[in-house]
């Protein structure tokens, strides 16, 4: 079956890029009826067809030049999702990645359905893709954070913050379940801490978070992809990732652990500064006239003064909160530095 899909898939890619428009949009919607049955079944665990099965999509969305081809691929994701969500399991993956690609498409109107299809499936189908696969839940955001550094305008960047916010919340409450388990048997990934997990309700759980490979698989990309947009030249943006950013440590701050607090501190928080020593220092050092020196400091005198001093502050500000594990976790002489 695979082998054959191979053949058949290499075809609707080749017709699905038809410079012919008519062609191409019959042969994207073939592949969406042909999807719609095999979606009607449930995938059995550890396979990864409905994946293979929706690729073709992903990669005409990359490589068709029409507009309306790629409109068309996004409502058929959409229309799978709202009729099959149930049986969506390893499908999660390929959908997300054509929602990832739209994000950065020249089209504003494709990145603005796009990000309006993603906000109603967060909004409406969240457990079914943590349910299903909890390793969507990283597609999902990574996807999000492709939507943050679109350049189709601010509000779908600031709405994709918000998400990002609501996506942090729900991995420290513990909706993704035993994170050791979940990475284990879906990424076997090396496992070196425990999880101690308590129920609070009926439905929340808080779970102890360590620097095992299981919890930092889930919490990274997420995190790193906030702090990459403090450097972001639209100054609303700097602020609300910075702001989204510190929130989280500090709202779900008292469920890391040292060894956690460790690798923010290492990972995400440290290389904020390092970025500027390193954008600063050769630009005054190598400056060969006064025009030259007055451009590169131009340059990052707003994010200095504006973003970078209130970084610090909030760096401060959380280290005074979490004093005992910061300061167990060893990152102190680093931080008055």
């Amino acid at each position: 079956g695979a082998r054959v899909w191979q053949v058949l898939s290499d075809f609707f890619v080749k017709v699905g890029c038809s410079p012919n428009l008519q062609i191409s949009m019959q042969v994207v919607d073939s592949l969406r009826q042909l999807a719609m049955k095999f979606l009607s079944r449930t995938e059995l665990a550890n396979y990864s067809f409905q994946n293979e099965f929706l690729r073709p999509f992903v990669i005409v969305m990359r490589q068709s030049p029409a507009v309306e081809i790629r409109e068309l691929i996004i409502r058929c994701v959409s229309q799978m999702v709202q009729a099959r969500v149930a049986h969506i399991k390893s499908g999660w993956k390929s959908m997300f990645m054509v929602f990832t690609t739209a994000a950065a498409d020249e089209s504003s109107q494709i990145v603005a359905l796009a990000f309006q299809t993603i906000e109603r499936i967060i909004r409406e189908h969240f457990h079914y893709i943590i349910e299903t696969d909890t390793v969507a839940f990283t597609d999902c955001v990574n996807c999000l954070v492709a939507f943050t550094n679109s350049e189709a305008g601010s509000e779908v960047c600031l709405n994709a913050l918000a998400f990002l916010r609501f996506c942090a919340l729900k991995l420290a409450e513990g909706a993704l379940g035993d994170l050791e388990e979940t990475a284990a048997t879906e990424k076997q990934l090396a496992t070196d801490g425990v999880v101690e997990v308590t129920q609070m309700k009926s439905t929340v759980a808080t779970t102890c978070f360590t620097d095992a490979d299981a919890h930092t698989y889930f919490w990274f990309p997420l995190l790193a992809g906030l702090s990459e947009l403090t450097f972001d030249p639209r100054a609303e943006i700097r602020t609300s990732a910075l702001e989204v950013l510190f929130d989280t440590l500090r709202f779900h701050g008292g469920s890391f652990a040292p060894g956690f607090w460790s690798r923010v501190y290492g990972r995400i928080l440290f290389p904020i500064f390092d970025h500027v020593r390193a954008d600063i220092m050769p630009s005054t050092r190598t400056a060969g006239g006064d025009g030259e020196y007055e451009v590169a400091t131009e340059d990052i005198d707003d994010w200095l003064y504006g973003t970078c001093t209130r970084c610090l502050e909030l760096v401060v500000d959380l280290a005074a909160q979490f004093h005992e594990p910061i300061v167990e976790a060893g990152v102190m002489p680093d931080l008055l530095e």
